[in-house]
């Protein structure tokens, strides 16, 4: 379920899904779970910022100045629901 609710952003702002995204480290200890959860808490933090950015030159290359436009809605979309979904996955790795 965890899982779910951590690649729930990448859905909601259209980002791209592939396989290796879905694919999910099960942690063996609480050190490993730390660790993975860890790392997904840093990376949901850097995509939701770096995605201000990046989602509107993508609609704006793609679509033009429509394009650029969705893509702010979707970077501002993103600031808040990578890092949720950071967040869920650092607690669902520790737990």
């Amino acid at each position: 379920m965890s899982v779910a609710i951590q690649n729930a952003p990448k859905y909601l702002t259209g980002s791209e899904v592939t396989d290796e995204n879905k694919q999910h480290k099960k942690p063996k200890n609480i050190i490993s779970g730390v660790g993975y959860g860890g790392y997904a808490l840093v990376k949901g933090i850097f995509d939701g910022v770096t995605g201000l950015v990046t989602e509107p030159y993508k609609g704006a290359k793609k679509k033009g100045v429509k394009g650029a436009a969705v893509g702010v809605g979707r970077g501002l979309m993103g600031l808040v629901a990578k890092p949720v979904g950071g967040t869920v996955g650092l607690v669902g790795c520790t737990v």
